[in-house]
């Protein structure tokens, strides 16, 4: 098949699998992958030699730029010690772990080879982690530390992957220039993120042609990614950097309507690039399984369960002693039912694919890279089992949990940041009316204040063309003070991101009508 029609295949079984998933509602990555794989068994369908740099230029800076812009930096920021612990430590644990697993199963395996393995499926995937928890009814701390940790320890993961290979390919390996390289790539990813990241805001505050400022969103995670490539540092570090502190002040540098369109568009984008994901994963099945049928079955079984098993009880070890170590500081110890959900969401995905599929073919004698399909195979399997059996058992193991209402109180955090705007809104609006000498009996303005009285929402205002110049006024006072608290309620930690962008689309939807409205009376 030509490029653009494998292409217009894929996008099609994207857009096809998502009304499925959500006509029967089924886990969206599981079905995806299935479709990539049934897609592969179809005689003269498509054939797709995966190209690792397509992930890694490609797909992945976008979907980690938004995963990080819609990050609250101050929430990831609390639970920095739990991240890094995770992100650094766990990966390191988890790398050595598995090659000695895998080496137990299959002793003739040479160390280096063992070492690149664990490195490949140390990290969990911000992708998948996202994709499998989106609408899961997990605690937002543990949210935070779950999403904190897949956006930051991909760069711990392929500097372990780095060093592994270049031991294979020559023999020879320093932990010395690993850490140092560990060092280099992830500080130096952050600086340059950071440094970028101020660069765009600048622009992108400066910019108000509203398709610009579009542009600009779409452009920053490549040119980030890009930049970091040619300096030598990671490029995941640097787009999670920037796209961290780009989210931090987004709300204040685009237009209500830059930011609604951007956020539609960024939606859709975000959408393809996932379904494109999980189909690659899916597609790579049939070929890598043909690769590997020199191997005795029982050898793949046994090495397969072997590493799945190794990895999720070093993840719940791991996870269990870093959280009990706290009380050494004085810090609260999160439940036991908190332990499990984090060891269950440990979904690995492309990034460990992509790795997997960049081993060398050959080492510096010029004989094969030893093990490697093997390697591409297991590092399927691991994805799969993640994804199949973790993510889709995971709302079994949280009703089986039973959480503590305490601990799941979004609908009532909803309600009370809603009445908190109201009153908020009800309060400038009286502020207004003293400093601009307004009547209050005046019924205009007592139905616009009636309206945020009797209804705790964002709706606006009824009216006829006789009152629209005061409305709109009283309806401005009122969507710019509440987009003020909100601001300062999300700055502060009071609400979760979710919530807060879910109510700033509904301010910069309101606002747009506004404006509308404006546009349409001059």
């Amino acid at each position: 098949m030509h490029q653009v029609e494998t292409l217009a295949l894929l996008l099609a079984a994207v857009g096809i699998v998502g009304v499925l998933a959500e006509r029967f509602k089924a886990p969206l990555p599981m079905l995806l992958i299935f479709a990539g794989v049934l897609l592969s068994l179809i005689p003269n369908g498509p054939q797709i030699e995966l190209d690792p740099e397509l992930i890694f230029f490609v797909i992945l800076p976008p979907l980690l730029y938004i995963e990080a812009y819609q990050t609250p930096w101050r929430k990831l920021k609390d639970v920095g010690d739990l991240v890094s612990a995770q992100a650094i430590g766990l990966v390191i644990v988890t790398i050595f772990g598995v090659a000695a697993a895998l080496k137990m199963v299959i002793p003739g395996m040479p160390w280096a080879i063992a070492l690149t393995f664990g490195a490949i499926v140390s990290p969990t995937d911000a992708v998948s982690v996202s994709a499998v928890t989106r609408g899961a009814t997990i605690p937002a701390k543990t949210m935070d530390i779950i999403r904190g940790e897949s956006l930051v320890n991909d760069a711990t993961g392929l500097v372990g992957y780095q060093a592994a290979v270049a031991a294979a390919v020559t023999g020879v390996f320093s932990v010395w220039n690993a850490g140092g390289s560990l060092l280099y790539v992830g500080l130096g990813g952050v600086g340059l993120g950071l440094i970028l990241g101020l660069f765009l805001r600048r622009i992108r505050t400066e910019v108000s042609h509203r398709p610009s400022e579009i542009i600009a969103s779409f452009l920053s995670p490549f040119v980030v990614y890009l930049a970091a490539e040619h300096f030598k540092v990671s490029g995941i570090i640097a787009v999670v950097s920037a796209g961290l502190l780009l989210g931090a002040h987004g709300p204040r540098m685009l237009s209500s309507s830059a930011r609604v369109q951007a956020r539609a568009n960024w939606d859709s984008i975000a959408y393809i690039l996932n379904g494109f994901t999980f189909l690659l994963i899916g597609l790579e099945v049939k070929p890598v399984a043909l690769k590997v049928l020199k191997y005795p079955l029982d050898q793949l079984v046994v090495s397969a369960i072997v590493v799945i098993a190794t990895s999720l009880v070093l993840r719940l070890v791991w996870t269990y002693v870093t959280y009990q170590s706290r009380r050494l500081i004085g810090q609260p110890v999160p439940s036991w039912k908190r332990v499990i959900i984090f060891s269950w969401c440990g979904m690995r995905g492309v990034v460990s694919l992509a790795a997997a599929l960049s081993l060398p073919l050959t080492i510096s004698g010029g004989e094969p890279f030893p093990y490697r399909n093997l390697l591409i195979f297991l590092t399927i399997v691991v994805i799969a089992f993640s994804l199949f059996v973790q993510g889709g058992t995971l709302p079994f193991v949280l009703r089986m949990l039973n959480l503590d209402p305490e601990e799941m109180n979004a609908e009532e955090t909803e309600r009370m940041v809603r009445l908190k705007l109201t009153k908020e809104a009800i309060r400038a609006l009286d502020e207004a009316a003293t400093r601009e000498g307004m009547d209050r009996t005046d019924p205009t303005f007592q139905r616009v204040v009636n309206t945020y009285v009797h209804v705790a929402t964002l709706n606006m205002v009824a009216r006829d063309e006789t009152e629209n110049e005061m409305v709109t006024k009283l309806e401005t006072i009122a969507v710019d003070s509440q987009r003020r608290v909100l601001l300062n309620m999300r700055d502060s930690n009071e609400i979760d991101e979710h919530l807060f962008q879910q109510l700033q689309n509904e301010l910069d939807l309101a606002d747009m009508h506004i404006r509308a409205i404006v546009l349409q009376s001059d």
